[in-house]
């Protein structure tokens, strides 16, 4: 056996290698035959029995054969006298009915059957050439068939067509047609009956030959199957209830209780045995591995959440704040490009912290109403006051363009940004244009295209084909020079393959790059409402009347929710830690109406500073106060936890005046 050696997916650590050499047995050397002989035995055993019997019943086959075809002979000689039965009475038929008519219509089917008559009676005729009886028969038939047509048929006919009625009706009178067909069908009757005798006869010959090729297939069968049964079950302990061991030492494998195989057999499923025992032992080592890794991955997403989530929580939080305070318009006009800068941040943020959510196609998309035109704007503005002197960005809108359309605003945001962060990037001087038009519009839907021209490096086909892949970048110069880690386009696809809308490139080495993307929108009334994106008028409750116990260690994050709360009036007192949170809320004389609790605090965390709370509540049966997780986790895990802990609700960081107004309202 080769020595095993795989890397797990998602690590750069290589299983360990078996060390002990493969157990070697040769199969001859066994003192046992070995499982390839037996299962050889097994099969050739019926497949010699299955020709020696095959041979013994060629011959009754063959006379098997022979009555069958006559028994089907007799068939269609009788099938082929009902049919000159039937052509007899169709003559008869359309004699009579163009005597009385006159129709020539009813000639057509006269005719015809009397072509046919010839031509079924000379079949028959062959037929039975071998039985004279049955000829004698037929001879009688065909004189009173050829005595009918010139003594009554064609008389009759004649003396119609000539308008002479009263010979006709005399020769109808003599009822000599009459007679001669009674004849002629007793005649007929009288085949069919010692046809329908013949053919019982033989029936049952054949029957008879068939139940004797019947018993002796079903005794030679039922020999070669007790004999490959009693084989089977010779087998049955020695390979059959070996498989199940492995199957269940398989399915324990996965459950990690698996316990070694033993086998003492010397034949090729102790071998495989052996082998399983040696693959499980490795796979086990790389599980535990894999585990610690993914527990790792784990614990490095969410203290990445909580540190970034942090001092975002205090740019957007101070950012909120000072929106409210008189500003000129160009102050209103820079602090609103921050707050959707940063807003747009966070998104990012939080799809490269998920970035499997992405690949799985489960991230979320809003649908509300927005001023299209602001928010290119506030996207715009953004890059405006970079400063770049050397690029000039030109928007260019199609005047067919609704004013308010339903979707989301800040993947819109976050498509585009990725787009002009890269024509930018790459355009040292010239112009990037982007312009949006309307393809279509139907009933309530827009599809509309964004075009985003650089006059940058341009692209080779080659890289147009593998840009928009994970971690793509043109090439590795590319990537030392401009940096980038090659995942904005990547995740502007998948967000569009989403929504169902479409992204792609055009460019030459050179001469700069056009990316093209196309969406559909719902199209909302003008008067659809404030614009995604902005809180210029969040906050407007009074909350005077509530009384906050404020838990929070980071003095930032204190500063923020300080502001916010005195922005909305209400009543506050601060807390660094747990035990201190404790220490207040657990005197009766306090009655706060809510406490906005942090969950990673030194001395004690906010989820066992909740449990302290709520035991105390529930000794002293108080009602509950309003705890909400005041929180950089955003993993379900986390949030889980806080439920467990007894906290109602819960608020991720950072925190906007908007969500915070909406967990005081619900306290109110």
């Amino acid at each position: 056996m080769t020595e095993i050696a795989h890397t797990i997916k998602g690590t750069n650590t290589p299983l360990p290698t078996s060390k002990r050499p493969a157990e070697k047995m040769s199969v001859n050397s066994s003192p046992y035959t070995s499982i390839k002989t037996k299962l050889f035995l097994v099969f050739v055993f019926p497949i010699i029995s299955i020709l020696i019997l095959s041979f013994n019943q060629f011959s009754n086959i063959d006379e098997s054969f022979e009555r069958d075809k006559r028994v089907s002979h007799t068939h269609h000689v009788i099938a082929t006298m009902r049919k000159l039965e039937k052509l007899k009475i169709d003559m008869e038929t359309g004699q009579r009915g163009y005597i009385i008519t006159g129709k020539e219509n009813f000639l057509e089917p006269y005719r015809n059957a009397k072509k046919e008559w010839q031509n079924n009676f000379h079949t028959l005729k062959n037929l039975v050439s071998d039985n004279n009886s049955q000829q004698k028969i037929l001879h009688g038939i065909s004189l009173l068939h050829q005595r009918w047509e010139n003594e009554a048929a064609t008389p009759e006919i004649t003396a119609r067509k000539q308008g002479d009625m009263i010979k006709a009706a005399n020769l109808i009178e003599k009822e000599s047609g009459k007679n001669l067909m009674d004849e002629a069908r007793a005649l007929i009757n009288e085949f069919i009956l010692a046809e329908e005798t013949l053919l019982e006869q033989r029936a049952e010959l054949a029957q008879n030959g068939t139940k004797k090729i019947k018993q002796r297939t079903l005794i030679g069968s039922a020999f070669i199957i007790l004999m490959c049964i009693f084989l089977s079950l010779a087998l049955a302990r020695n390979i059959v209830n070996r498989l199940f061991r492995l199957l269940e030492a398989t399915k324990n494998l996965k459950t990690d209780e698996f316990i070694p195989i033993q086998d003492n057999n010397k034949d090729e499923l102790s071998m495989l045995a052996n082998s399983f025992n040696e693959m499980a032992q490795v796979l086990n080592q790389a599980s535990k591995k894999l585990i610690q890794a993914n527990k790792s991955k784990d614990i490095f997403l969410a203290n990445m959440s909580h540190e970034i989530r942090t001092p975002m929580n205090g740019i957007l939080g101070m950012a909120e704040l000072i929106e409210g305070d008189n500003l000129t318009k160009d102050q209103k006009k820079y602090l609103t490009t921050l707050l959707l800068s940063g807003r747009t941040l966070l998104t990012i943020i939080n799809d490269i912290l998920n970035f499997s959510k992405i690949q799985n196609g489960q991230v979320e998309f809003e649908s509300i109403p927005f001023c299209l035109e602001n928010v290119i704007d506030s996207l715009v503005t953004a890059y405006d006051i970079q400063g770049d002197r050397n690029v000039n960005l030109t928007t260019i809108f199609d005047k067919k363009l609704p004013t308010y359309i339903i979707g989301d605003p800040t993947r819109l945001q976050q498509i585009l940004g990725n787009l002009l962060s890269n024509a930018f990037k790459f355009t040292k001087k010239g112009t990037v244009t982007l312009e949006i038009k309307e393809i279509s519009r139907t009933l309530g839907e827009t599809l509309l295209q964004f075009r985003v021209t650089d006059t940058g490096i341009g692209m080779s086909k080659e890289t147009q084909r593998r840009i928009f892949n994970d971690f793509e970048q043109g090439n590795l110069s590319i990537t030392r020079e401009y940096g980038g880690t090659g995942l904005g386009l990547s995740i502007c696809k998948k967000l569009l393959s989403q929504v169902r809308g479409e992204i792609w490139a055009e460019s030459e080495e050179g001469e700069g790059s056009t990316f093209v993307v196309r969406m559909s929108f719902g199209v909302a009334d003008a008067d659809a409402g404030t614009d995604a994106g902005t809180d210029a008028d969040a906050g407007a409750g009074n909350f005077s009347q509530l009384k906050i116990l404020l838990v929070e260690d980071n003095p930032v994050n204190i500063i923020v929710a300080e502001g916010m709360l005195k922005h909305f009036g209400a009543q506050y007192v601060t807390a660094s830690n747990g035990r201190e949170a404790v220490s207040l809320a657990c005197k009766q004389e306090n009655g706060f109406d809510c406490i906005l609790m942090d969950c990673e605090m030194p001395v004690m965390d906010g989820y066992e500073a909740t449990k302290h709370i709520r035991n105390w509540e529930n000794t002293n049966n108080l009602p509950k106060t309003w705890i909400c997780a005041l929180t950089a986790n955003v993993l379900k895990e986390q949030m889980q936890l806080c439920k467990e802990a007894g906290m109602d609700d819960h608020l991720t960081k950072p925190v906007n005046l908007i969500s915070l107004e909406n967990i005081l309202s619900a306290v109110k």
